[in-house]
């Protein structure tokens, strides 16, 4: 339940901060989101390490998944119980939308 509520504060603390993007991947704002954090109280963990767009970040009961835009945008997960942080699929061009459900990843 800890795990559940810090990652549902991620998504929240994401929705309010991430920048609007306009339909060319431009910010409307001249910041950026470096770091995905979930807390838990006595907890904190980063989970990117870049200077570049982490956005639509999307939770299940054990995964995190999230765009990370650098010129193209790739979905990367993080899963909560091994600590693993990857790239879903190094594949050419966009990806977007992930979404995910009983582990399984899915994105446009």
């Amino acid at each position: 339940m800890k795990i559940l509520t810090g990652l549902i504060t991620i998504l929240l603390l994401l929705l309010l901060c991430v920048p609007t993007l306009a339909v060319e991947f431009e910010p409307l704002a001249n910041f950026s989101i470096e770091e995905v954090m979930t807390q838990v109280p006595g907890l904190e963990e980063q989970l990117t390490f870049d200077s570049v767009y982490d956005w639509k970040p999307r939770v299940d009961d054990r995964y995190v998944t999230w765009v990370v835009y650098n010129g193209e945008g790739k979905v990367w997960y993080y899963d909560t119980q091994s600590g693993k942080r990857d790239m879903v699929a190094n594949v050419p061009g966009d990806q977007n939308d992930p979404d995910i459900s009983g582990g399984v990843i899915v994105w446009d």
